[in-house]
């Protein structure tokens, strides 16, 4: 009976016998749960938390190169803004220094004019008390020289304004405008893509989230506590996320304050959003470590229950 019962313990069916009740006792989830269903379904699901932790790693890595680019474009449109201000008040100066240079010249006729309605009138009061006391006959450095010299200055800043008017210096003032209008429309069109680009990183930045939130639930949430957190395999470092520089401090015009603020703030909300994809990343990690101790733990009862039956069989 005894050697009856040693052969049938060595047999390939009790061997069968045994691992079906293995797999019926011992079941591994990817929390590190030991009840239920079996081992071969607890690798399973820790082999595809571990494939969309990479997935979301990799998306993650090029949101990230997104943002910094996004990050490049905003800088140089506050460079762009900051240069078409700086050319707009340039553009200001030049037409008032014009302006001033015209209203110089109107002054100096308007004098000119009321020294000639003087000598007139000194002309006409003269005439009007005697005839022939009319004025002498004109000499050089008389009173009809004075006159004459009158005349030629009152044509003279004629000329002078005339001239003014038609400046190239006004020309040029009018096309660098003209210039600065259309820059500035390039730059608000610029700002407005910009804004639409961020918003939808930020809605993909927001889906990440939300995926690594699930992957979060299906990994941790049983009652462990997590393990140390474990290295994921990677085939490259993620960049290391840096502010972005301050932008010089200045006085911009209205019409590109209220964007450039908007923009700095959306980048300030998407840098906050990726630190806290991270942290759920890192959470996620940490469950997978605690998976991966679960797995050890299943093989090193495998083995267990493995020496148990070979020396039964001796």
């Amino acid at each position: 009976m005894e050697e009856e019962n040693v052969d049938a313990t060595a047999s390939p069916a009790h061997h069968h016998r045994s691992h079906q009740q293995l797999s019926g006792t011992l079941t591994g989830t990817s929390t590190g749960t030991l009840s239920g269903g079996g081992v071969s379904g607890g690798v399973g699901d820790m082999t595809a938390v571990h494939n969309e932790l990479l997935w979301v790693k990799a998306n993650l890595n090029e949101k990230e190169l997104e943002l910094a680019e996004l990050r490049e474009q905003h800088l140089s449109l506050v460079k762009q803004s900051e240069q078409a201000r700086v050319n707009w008040e340039e553009a200001l100066t030049s037409k008032d220094r014009a302006i001033e240079q015209m209203e110089a010249a109107i002054v100096a006729q308007d004098r000119s004019i009321k020294k000639q309605q003087e000598v007139e009138s000194v002309r006409q009061s003269a005439e009007s008390v005697d005839p022939s006391n009319s004025l002498p006959t004109p000499t050089p450095g008389g009173a009809d020289a004075n006159v004459s010299n009158v005349n030629n200055s009152d044509n003279t800043l004629a000329d002078v304004l005339t001239a003014s008017l038609a400046h190239p210096l006004l020309d040029d003032l009018r096309t660098r405008l003209s210039a600065a209008e259309k820059s500035a429309e390039k730059y608000k069109t610029a700002a407005h893509s910009y804004r639409k680009r961020a918003k939808a990183a930020e809605a993909e930045n927001q889906a990440l989230r939300q995926l690594m939130v699930s992957a979060g639930m299906n990994v941790a949430g049983h009652g462990h506590e997590p393990a140390a957190s474990v290295p994921l395999p990677t085939t490259h470092t993620p960049a290391v996320r840096q502010s972005a520089p301050a932008a010089p401090v200045s006085t911009p015009s209205p019409a590109y304050d209220a964007s450039d603020v908007a923009l700095r703030e959306r980048c300030v909300l998407l840098e906050k959003q990726l630190g806290s994809t991270s942290a759920r990343e890192q959470a996620a990690r940490r469950a997978l470590a605690d998976a991966a101790r679960v797995q050890r733990e299943v093989k090193r009862l495998l083995l267990k229950i493995n020496c148990s039956d070979s020396d039964t069989t001796t």
